[in-house]
C-alpha cells in the first residue's frame, strides 16, 4: 500500500510542479518519501524541484539517494550532472552526463547536458556535435540552439551562430527570447552589421532591460556614430548597475568623441577605481589623453594597460597595440607605430582600423604604396568606413 500511496503523491506533486508551484511540489514529494523511503522516483523528483528553487546542494543529495536505490536511473545521473555544472565541477558533470546517455541513448537531455558542459570547458567543436545529435531527437529545443550558437560564436562562426540564435528565438520559452536576441546582436556586431545588431539589442532591451544589454547597444551606437544615444545607453547601464566598470569605461569613449574630455576622464578614473586590475579602462583613458595631445601620458596608460592585459585579459591586447601605435604616431615615431599596428593585426586580421592606422604611419614616412595597400585592406574589411 505504501508504494501505491507514494505513486499517487508523486502524481499530485507532478501536477503542482508543472503549474510552477515548486515549493508545494517539493512538500508533496517529501510526503511521498515519508510514505515509502525506498521509491527512487520520489527522491529524483524532489531533487528536480530543488533545482528550480536554486537549492542545488539539496538536489545533489536527493539525486544521489535516487542512485543508491536505483543505480540504473539515467535521470538521476543527469540531475547530478546539472548540479555539478552549477558548482562548476565540470569534469564530474561530464562524467555523470556521459553515464546518463549510456543508460538512455534516446535522451536528448543527456546529449544537451554533455554539449553544455563541453561548451563551458571550451571544447566547442565537441559541444556542437552533441547539440546537433540532441536536435535530431528534439528538433524544437530552443536552449540547444542557443548554446550551439554560443559555441559557434566562440569559434568565430558568426553566420552559423546567427542561424542558431534565430532558431533559439523561434523556439524559446516565453520570456527567454531576450538572451537569444542579445547574442544574435553580438554576432551581427562582430560581422560589422551594426544596424541589424541595433535592432536586436533594442528588441532584447524591450523584453529585459539590463545593464549589459544597454552597454552592448551603446557600443553599437558608437560604431554608428550615434554618440548621444550611446551616452544615454551607457548612462542607463550605470544607473542599473552603479558598479559597472565597463559601462563607465565605454561611456568615456563616447564622451571623448563628443569632445567632452573632462567628463570622459572622470568616467575613466571611476572605471579604474571600480576595477583596478582591468586593462581596458587604461586603454580608453589613453584614448582621451591622446585626443588632448597628452601623448606621453597616453603612452603611459597603454603601457600599464598592456601589463594588466597580459596578466588578466590577453584576448584584448589588440586594443593596446592599436592605441599605443596611435600615440607613437602622434609623437612622430612612425616605425614604432607601424610595429604596434602590425602586432594588433596579428591578433585580429579583421581589424580594419589597425590597417588604416598603419596606412597613415606609412603615409607619413612617405611610403605611399605601402600606405595604399593598408587603406585598401581597411576598406575591404569595412566598406562602410573607418572609425
Amino acid at each position: 500500500m505504501s508504494r501505491a500511496q507514494a505513486i499517487q503523491l508523486n502524481q499530485e506533486a507532478d501536477a503542482k510542479y508543472f503549474r510552477g508551484a515548486f515549493h508545494e511540489a517539493w512538500s508533496t514529494y517529501t510526503q511521498a518519501i515519508r510514505v515509502d523511503p525506498t521509491y527512487a522516483r520520489s527522491y529524483n523528483s524532489r531533487a528536480v524541484s530543488c533545482t528550480r528553487l536554486d537549492r542545488y546542494s539539496e538536489a545533489l543529495v536527493d539525486f544521489r539517494r535516487a542512485l543508491l536505490l536505483d543505480p540504473s536511473y539515467s535521470g538521476a545521473y543527469l540531475g547530478c550532472s546539472v548540479c555539478m555544472s552549477w558548482f562548476e565541477l565540470f569534469a564530474e558533470a561530464l562524467e555523470y552526463a556521459t553515464k546518463a546517455h549510456a543508460l538512455d541513448c534516446a535522451s536528448s537531455a543527456a546529449l544537451y547536458e554533455q554539449g553544455f558542459v563541453l561548451y563551458r570547458i571550451g571544447r566547442h567543436a565537441e559541444a556542437i556535435d552533441r547539440f546537433q545529435q540532441a536536435l535530431v531527437l528534439s528538433p524544437n529545443d530552443g536552449n540547444c540552439f542557443y548554446y550551439m550558437g554560443m559555441a559557434r560564436a566562440a569559434l568565430h562562426q558568426y553566420r552559423l551562430a546567427i542561424q542558431d540564435f534565430t532558431s533559439a528565438v523561434h523556439f524559446a520559452e516565453a520570456g527567454a527570447e531576450a538572451r537569444a536576441y542579445g547574442e544574435r546582436a553580438s554576432a551581427y556586431n562582430r560581422l560589422g552589421e551594426h544596424h541589424l545588431a541595433l535592432q536586436d539589442y533594442t528588441t532584447a532591451i524591450a523584453s529585459r532591460p539590463t545593464s549589459v544589454l544597454h552597454n552592448d547597444r551603446g557600443i553599437v551606437e558608437v560604431h554608428l556614430e550615434r554618440l548621444e544615444d550611446a551616452v544615454a545607453d551607457f548612462t542607463m547601464a550605470v544607473t542599473l548597475d552603479p558598479l559597472d566598470s565597463v559601462a563607465f569605461s565605454n561611456r568615456s569613449v563616447a564622451l571623448t568623441r563628443l569632445a567632452r574630455y573632462d567628463e570622459a576622464l572622470r568616467d575613466s578614473d571611476r572605471s579604474i577605481e571600480l576595477l583596478p586590475s582591468a586593462g581596458c579602462p587604461y586603454v580608453k583613458r589613453g584614448f582621451t589623453r591622446e585626443r588632448l595631445g597628452m601623448h606621453d601620458d597616453a603612452r603611459r596608460d597603454w603601457l600599464r594597460a598592456r601589463e594588466l592585459l597580459l596578466q588578466h585579459e590577453p584576448q584584448n591586447l589588440e586594443w593596446v597595440h592599436f592605441y599605443h601605435g596611435r600615440a607613437l604616431r602622434g609623437l612622430r615615431r612612425f616605425e614604432e607605430a607601424i610595429e604596434h599596428q602590425t602586432n594588433a593585426i596579428k591578433l585580429n586580421r579583421t581589424a580594419g582600423r589597425c590597417f588604416a592606422e598603419r596606412g597613415f604611419a606609412y603615409l607619413q614616412l612617405g611610403q605611399e604604396a605601402a600606405a595604399d595597400r593598408n587603406f585598401q585592406e581597411a576598406i575591404r574589411i569595412n566598406p562602410a568606413g573607418m572609425s
